[in-house]
């Protein structure tokens, strides 16, 4: 054959080949829209099928993008909702065992929930979606169905539960978020502008985020700038309380154990909530700008690790009275608080650390508390034993504890206000304020060196401006912690005295 005989069977091999690959992608196309048309025509409610307004699949990109969505009411079980568009990208094109799509958008949804009552979805995006087809969705139909009935019909949690909790297990995703959520009942509602699931896989998120929470119309104001939730098992947690329920009791002191290491944390920022506390007036918020709680594996009842931390803003409203009506004076609508505490708890040697605990109102004072407790035992919270629980804390004994005042200006702020009250000097308030001090001491009917260092210390602070206080209590022998507390109360020079005092005070 010549060179040119060659070119042409080459030519028409071509030709042939991408006839035949057009082809195969039209027939491919064409499977691919006429299985979403059975799909949805059984996707069928009593009020009617499912209805779309277009589909196209687009085999190179393994893309199939649907338009105009919408489903009726499925028998109270489903509300109607309708989607602008929903597009899986990256869909198999041979079947398995699971089903994945690398990506799943969701935009324009809507659900009415009730009458008067809907919920709008600007956008849902699912990266690396992953479903098991071993699901059980008839059976967990069923139950949806089943929930929606009288009350007679409605499954027991010990039975529902597992359920769920074993399709959960069969899902997984990388990434799930929505954004632009509206939440309405009439006039009011609440607005999301996000919530976000990470890391989905067994049954167990590695975070659950929700951010921007605002209500709408609402006579108060809430706010929630963002909550989130740290490695959740959600299925583990489904799961035990089904067994809980079956149980048909109070949980013991494991389970309530079980149900905690479900989650291994909590953070929230831009918390505002109306203040209803006693005797304020309407209209005032208070602000909790930030809140941090996580904790290790708890052993009993007993985090072996802990961290909290908050901080928060309340109004000093004009029902108070001193020293609030003071600091209103001063020019303060508000005070600021904040609390951060650390402990740590070894099961082996029995011992609870807090190192340490600070507590600051408003930068005027700040208070550090650092101990060691022994014998410590996971006895020592008993939910449903409160026998047992005294006879743990009975045994618990002292360690060293360590005591510090910071004063950030609110001595000068309390001299200040006494002076101009007293019509006498800052300087001669301070000088008074010790006096008594000491006077009242030395009127106590016992006195030892310990207590009397520890009235010095006391007074060297009430002299000085914005300086710190440290005060350490060691052990000379074995305290037992509750014995000493109850001793304080009828001789606390004598409870002090079980303990070597140092004070100290540092100028700023």
């Amino acid at each position: 054959m010549n060179q040119r005989g060659v070119l042409i069977g080459v030519g028409v091999a071509v030709v042939v080949l991408a006839g035949a690959a057009y082809g195969g992608v039209e027939w491919l196309r064409y499977r691919v829209e006429r299985e979403i048309e059975t799909t949805f025509a059984a996707l069928r409610t009593p009020a009617g099928p499912a209805t779309y307004g277009r589909a196209r699949f687009d085999p190179w990109t393994r893309t199939v993008r649907i338009n105009d969505i919408a489903r009726p009411a499925d028998r109270k079980v489903t509300p109607p909702f309708k989607i602008g568009e929903l597009v899986l990208a990256g869909v198999p094109l041979l079947p398995g065992g699971r089903i994945t799509v690398r990506r799943v958008d969701v935009t324009g949804a809507e659900i009415a929930v009730d009458t008067g009552k809907t919920i709008r979805i600007d956008a849902v995006a699912i990266d690396d979606l992953d479903v098991s087809r071993e699901i059980d969705w008839q059976r967990l139909r069923a139950l949806a169905e089943a929930g929606s009935g009288p009350p007679s019909a409605v499954p027991p949690p010990k039975d529902a539960l597992p359920v769920v909790a074993a399709a959960l297990e069969g899902i997984r995703f990388g990434r799930l978020e929505m954004r632009g959520l509206a939440f309405r009942e009439g006039r009011s509602g609440v607005d999301v502008a996000s919530v976000r699931l990470d890391g989905f896989a067994d049954g167990r998120l590695a975070e659950w985020t929700v951010q921007g929470v605002n209500s709408v119309a609402l006579p108060e104001q809430v706010k929630l700038g963002r909550v989130a939730l740290e490695k959740l098992d959600l299925a583990g947690l489904l799961r035990k309380a089904g067994q809980v329920n079956a149980a048909n009791r109070a949980p013991s002191a494991d389970e309530i154990a079980v149900f905690v290491n479900a989650l291994a944390g909590v953070e929230m920022d831009d918390v505002v909530i109306p203040d209803r506390r006693r005797g304020r007036a309407s209209g005032g918020v208070v602000h909790i700008v930030s809140f941090r709680a996580s904790w290790g594996q708890l052993a009993g009842l007993l985090p072996t690790t802990a961290h909290y931390a908050v901080k928060a803003e309340m109004p000093i409203p004009d029902e108070d009275g001193e020293p609030f009506q003071a600091l209103r004076d001063a020019g303060r609508n508000t005070m600021s608080f904040a609390l951060d505490l650390n402990s740590t708890w070894t099961e082996q040697a029995r011992t609870f650390v807090l190192s340490p605990a600070t507590f600051e109102v408003d930068n005027m004072f700040s208070v550090s508390l650092a101990l060691s407790l022994g014998n410590v035992t996971p006895g020592i919270i008993f939910v449903n034993d409160p026998a047992k629980m005294a006879a743990a804390a009975a045994v618990i004994e002292a360690g060293p504890i360590e005591l510090s005042l910071h004063d950030g200006g609110v001595l000068d702020f309390v001299v200040t206000e006494a002076a101009k009250k007293q019509a006498v000097s800052a300087s001669a308030v301070r000088a008074r304020m010790i006096d008594q001090m000491k006077l009242a001491a030395g009127s106590q009917p016992q006195q030892n060196p310990e207590f009397q260092r520890l009235v010095d210390g006391l007074a060297r602070f009430l002299a000085g401006d914005r300086s710190t206080l440290k005060i350490r209590l060691t052990p000379k022998d074995r305290v037992k912690v509750m014995e000493t507390m109850e001793l304080a109360k009828t001789d606390p020079i004598g409870a002090l005295s079980r303990f070597t005092v140092e004070a100290s005070v540092a100028a700023p």
